[in-house]
């Protein structure tokens, strides 16, 4: 039987209050709701008209999963209405919750609504998938990594906190990924409001939590019980303190941490040594996971600040992940407790991270060619005579491992060393250039859109293909329908599991150039005009003088094959940043 037979079916429309929210499929199914990828229709007004467009939302319905049923769209509840409508009001509780919530790192809510016998709340859609999957994906996160997740989602912790709520369910699976890799805090339904004075806003229970997450006092917590003097207790933030250090731990090991009963015999410290964790993160790890409450960290800014999370973006070394970070310690005297200061170890640039191939000068027709077909768009016309002088171009994208070795820190969706990078917009790659050159005392630079093509099709060996290369596009480009990661069969992973691969595992160009064709586009120098072609000057051309977009060109892992040619045109805001994007080297 399908694990998901009870719910709605795809192009079920929901009628809201201010949308609609046509049903495309299930994303998940818990014990007290189905969440649904669904599109709801916007209008984009400009100053001379507009246009109406589809956006991916994701729509939560209460559903109870061993008492309610379904007649048609209608949820039906059997002899268990009393019950059904208790946890019906807490699932409204939750919505209403989340929506008094503004904070980076916590999904928007849209509006809720009541149909079919139920409830519903609409909320942005997280394109990235659950940071569980990419743990599970992965085996495991590296230790910086994992620490720049670990800070912008206690950012967004420690928030709820000044706003008198606690989450109370916090785990991977609960935190969900933006397109850009940022997480995002979702599912509610344990999350507890205080009032100013430390009382609850009801009388309902907490409730246990997730096991492995959840801290033992969590089970049977007592909300109106007072403390010695009398008084009502403090919000008990401690219960988040321990979720977001099993948190960290999963993200570290892989492994699902161990029951908060398993913890009281004996912290599994040796889980997070054999990963290459270092002193300091493990010792944090294991305050913060303290089966005494009073001896955990009180609060999530005392937990970031004993990781110094903000120093903890380091890159690691290009031969080993696990690198643990230089630890410098200072001492402050004798009434004060040492705090490590954690510094990052910078690997050396890589002069094979540079690898630049030498473009001869020469004359090409650029544009939209014979063999470009009716793929052709109309900025790619008119075909028109191009001339060039001769240049160096990257022999591969600019990868992780380069990035990182000049700024410090890795802003991809997916990491590896050999993978290009991405999430980077036009305007951070000039702030990279610049640093590069500073340290090879070189004049690394973007490909001009030109020059970019002309290396795409093969400079003066070119055999006149469609894509870079070859015009079978399987042989030298991932795209959207080969970009696939073989996955475990009982896991999800993001973007259905396809992704960028390492540079240079397809056939190379005539010129000996890879990946032009695919895997991620790359920024190009110029400003974009859609009409530029038909104006263009014939010798080095540098685009449009002005605009308000950057050319990128090239396709990508995400992207259909006839992006992957080499005539084909795209462009966006110079602050734009998707897991698609990357650039390479022109000299």
């Amino acid at each position: 039987m399908d694990r998901y037979d009870k719910a709605l079916q795809p192009g079920t429309v929901l009628r809201g209050k201010d949308n609609s929210y046509r049903i495309d499929r299930v994303l998940g199914q818990g014990t007290f709701g189905i969440t649904y990828l669904a599109y709801t229709r916007v209008v984009v007004k400009g100053e001379l008209g507009s246009v109406p467009t589809e956006i991916q939302v994701a729509v939560k319905e209460f559903f109870m999963r061993d008492i309610n049923g379904r007649e048609g769209s209608t949820v039906t509840t059997g002899g268990s209405r009393e019950l059904f409508d208790k946890y019906n009001y807490k699932f409204r509780r939750e919505a209403r919750n989340l929506a008094g919530l503004s904070h980076e790192g916590i999904v928007k809510v849209i509006e809720t609504f009541e149909v079919n016998g139920t409830s519903y709340y609409a909320m942005e859609y997280c394109s990235g998938g659950s940071l569980d999957a990419l743990i599970v994906r992965r085996g495991g996160l590296p230790q910086g990594e994992a620490l720049e997740l670990f800070g912008q989602m206690a950012s967004a912790l420690a928030y709820m906190h000044s706003c008198n709520m606690l989450h109370l369910d916090l785990k991977p699976g609960n935190v969900m990924l933006r397109g850009n890799g940022c997480p995002v805090l979702i599912d509610f339904g344990l999350a507890k409001q205080y009032n100013e004075d430390g009382d609850p806003e009801s009388s309902t229970t907490i409730g246990g939590g997730t096991p492995g997450y959840a801290p033992l006092e969590q089970s049977n917590y007592n909300e109106e019980e007072k403390d010695e003097g009398g008084k009502e207790r403090q919000i008990p933030v401690t219960m988040d303190v321990y979720a977001l250090g099993a948190t960290l731990y999963k993200m570290l090991t892989g492994e699902r941490p161990p029951a908060a009963s398993d913890v009281l015999r004996r912290f599994p410290a040796n889980a997070l040594a054999d990963r290459g964790v270092s002193s300091v993160v493990i010792a944090a790890i294991r305050r913060a996971m303290s089966p005494i409450p009073d001896d955990r960290y009180q609060s999530v800014p005392d937990f970031a600040a004993a990781l110094q999370v903000k120093s903890a973006q380091q890159p690691h070394s290009q031969h080993d992940e696990k690198t643990e970070p230089q630890i410098i310690v200072i001492d402050p005297g004798p009434s004060h407790k040492p705090q490590p200061i954690i510094t990052p170890v910078l690997p050396k640039i890589d002069l094979s991270d540079m690898d630049m191939v030498y473009v001869e000068g020469g004359t090409f027709m650029m544009g939209a060619t014979a063999e470009q077909g009716k793929d052709a768009d109309s900025d790619e016309k008119p075909a028109h005579i191009v001339t060039l002088d001769s240049y160096y171009i990257g022999k591969y994208p600019v990868t992780q491992r380069l990035w990182k070795a000049v700024m410090g820190s890795n802003p991809s969706h997916f990491k590896g060393d050999k993978l290009p990078v991405e999430c980077v917009s036009w305007n951070k790659v000039q702030e990279f250039l610049k640093k590069l050159n500073a340290k090879t005392g070189k004049n690394f630079r973007l490909p001009t859109e030109a020059e970019w093509e002309f290396a795409a099709r093969g400079g003066n060996k070119s055999r006149g293909y469609k894509y870079s290369g070859s015009n079978n596009v399987d042989d030298v480009a991932w795209y959207e329908d080969n970009s696939l990661i073989k996955r475990h069969k009982w896991f999800s992973i993001l973007l259905d599991g396809k992704q960028t691969h390492p540079v240079g595992t397809k056939r190379p160009n005539e010129l000996g150039i890879y990946d032009m064709s695919g895997n991620v586009y790359e920024w190009c120098q110029d400003w974009y005009d859609s009409k530029y072609y038909a104006n263009s000057p014939q010798h080095n051309p540098q685009g449009a003088i002005s605009g308000s977009s950057r050319v990128y060109r090239g396709g990508s892992w995400y992207g259909y094959a006839r992006n992957c040619r080499v005539s084909n045109r795209f462009c966006n805001s110079p602050d734009t940043h998707y897991h698609n994007l990357g650039f390479r080297l022109a000299l």
